[in-house]
């Protein structure tokens, strides 16, 4: 059987393992091997075929008789021996795969001994990095459990402050609640007193309405004490809300020194609710008190109080009128539950934008209280032979006299020598003409004395009687104190007594020489 070989122009099989190419000094191994069922050539995938380092190179070539084998080939088998198995060649492809094997792992121990040290370098500086992070990991655990056991802490804390206020409101709206009870109380049980006190059978003195000052002290002292609550603790204004709810109600300059001192809103507030009061209830604006022919005969009486103030012959004459009327208005003509009703909330319209949290059933309560209590004032007022009028008398820049004013705001240390000057009054006094027995209209005084805003005056000088006023240090405060004595009809010394309590000053009941022609009384 002839031999074959590579047919001609046959080209050369491209390997793509790099371990199929001989290296340098190494033959290359054949692409084809002899088979001897087939004339062509057998063609090999397996690229660990090729020889390695070493050993001899497969030719290309077969044998042919034409042709010499080339120099250092080896003799190809027989013809005759073709057919059998060939064993050296099984033996050659085990010894090819084995040192293909072995040369891939020399290349990758020399790649691993020629890598750059940098490499391992890196590598460690990458594990401390690693290592850093994981210390700086932990140190931020046990940060962030020592914050969350720290706001856990907190936390229970503020639950425990909101508990206290919570229990402290409802204390406090426990304790509103039974001031509020006790206060019905006491009306109810002054009021019983009074009935009583007028079932009574008593000798006749010519007053069966007589009503002492103590009375008259004790309801006025009342009336202070709800507009106080409703100035000072359910309202709150700024001067500048002052400025736009009171202007045109109050006078220019007492707003004028809220502006500049805001500490005062209180009381410019106190000074508004008594305006109210005085207009709409002692003047009889609201025909509270015996509808509209009431208001007509406050209106009278107050005109002919008025026209001759020094006459006690006049006064005398309109203490009876007076007394003889109000007691047919009150039983002809009750008064008027709707109308107060209705100036209660008008003053609410007016002022519920500025109510303090949580106040606002406090202030609508004492809002409608405030004009019944003015209210029965007025009645016992009007039913009394002597004559009562509210005034303020005073302007601002007058020196304090405590027969009619009581310090209600001052920034003085030292009311008995500071020489104090008053700013505005907060609340107005009360005059009274005459006795309840219907005499001595020849005499007044303030049985309840305005409460004012003073401060204290820096210049030094002596007043009109002569009294030295002695000037203090900066800041300091002067009070002038000036005692008077004069004598009622009965020739009894009435003697104006002044006293002194935790900063306040307060006066006694005084008669004295007036003159009701002063423009600050109405």
């Amino acid at each position: 059987m002839p031999r074959t070989r590579n047919k001609a122009g046959a080209e050369p099989v491209e390997h793509d393992d790099p371990y199929e190419s001989s290296t340098s000094g190494q033959g290359a191994a054949s692409d084809e091997t002899y088979s001897p069922d087939t004339k062509e050539p057998v063609e090999h995938d397996d690229p660990y075929e090729s020889s390695t380092s070493g050993q001899g190179a497969a030719s290309d070539e077969t044998y042919s008789p034409d042709t010499k084998a080339p120099r250092g080939s080896k003799k190809r088998p027989s013809p005759d021996k073709a057919s059998e198995p060939n064993k050296r060649g099984g033996k050659a492809a085990k010894r090819i795969v084995a040192s293909g094997r072995s040369a891939e792992q020399s290349s990758a121990a020399r790649q691993a001994e020629e890598a750059p040290r940098d490499a391992y370098e890196a590598v460690r500086w990458f594990q401390k990095r690693i290592d850093a992070g994981e210390i700086l990991v932990d140190e931020l655990k046990r940060r962030l459990n020592e914050a969350d056991a720290t706001a856990k802490k907190h936390l229970d804390k503020a639950n425990d402050f909101r508990d206290k206020l919570r229990l402290q409101k409802e204390a406090t709206k426990s304790a509103e609640q039974k001031i509020s009870l006790l206060e019905h109380e006491v009306d109810n049980l002054t009021e019983q007193y009074e009935e009583c006190l007028a079932e009574i059978p008593k000798p006749y003195y010519g007053d069966p309405n007589k009503v002492t000052d103590d009375i008259i002290a004790a309801k006025w002292g009342r009336l202070e004490y709800v507009i106080s609550v409703l100035a000072m603790q359910c309202l709150d204004m700024t001067p500048d809300q002052i400025r736009t709810t009171f202007s045109g109600l109050l006078g220019a300059d007492i707003i004028e020194l809220c502006q500049r001192k805001p500490v005062l809103a209180g009381f410019v507030i106190h000074r508004f609710i008594w305006d109210e009061l005085r207009r709409v209830v002692f003047l009889g604006e609201g025909n509270f008190w015996g509808g509209s022919f009431g208001t007509l005969f406050i209106k009278m009486v107050k005109a002919l109080r008025k026209s001759d103030p020094n006459n006690a012959v006049n006064l005398q004459l309109i203490s009876k009128l007076k007394f003889t009327i109000a007691k047919d208005i009150e039983e002809s003509i009750p008064k008027d539950e709707k109308a107060i009703k209705a100036a209660a909330e008008h003053l609410i319209s007016r002022l519920s934008s500025f109510v303090r949290e949580g106040k606002q059933s406090l202030f609508e309560e004492y809002a409608h209280k405030i004009f019944k209590k003015a209210l029965k004032l007025l009645s016992t007022f009007t039913r009394s032979k002597a004559i009562f009028f509210l005034a303020y008398p005073g302007k601002a820049g007058d020196r304090f006299d405590p027969g009619k004013m009581r310090v209600k705001m001052t920034d003085s240390w030292d009311l008995e020598k500071d020489d104090l000057r008053l700013d505005f009054f907060v609340s107005p006094a009360l005059n009274k003409i005459g006795t309840a027995g219907g005499d001595m209209f020849d005499c007044s005084g303030f049985i309840i004395q305005g409460g004012v805003v003073v401060h204290v005056h820096e210049e030094t000088s002596k007043d009109s009687s002569g009294d030295k006023v002695v000037k203090m240090e900066e800041d300091a405060v002067v009070v002038h104190v000036h005692e008077e004595t004069s004598k009622d009809s009965s020739g009894d010394k009435v003697v104006k007594r002044i006293h002194t309590h935790k900063g306040y000053l307060r006066s006694a009941y005084v008669f004295f020489p007036f003159n009701l022609s002063s423009s600050n009384m109405w």
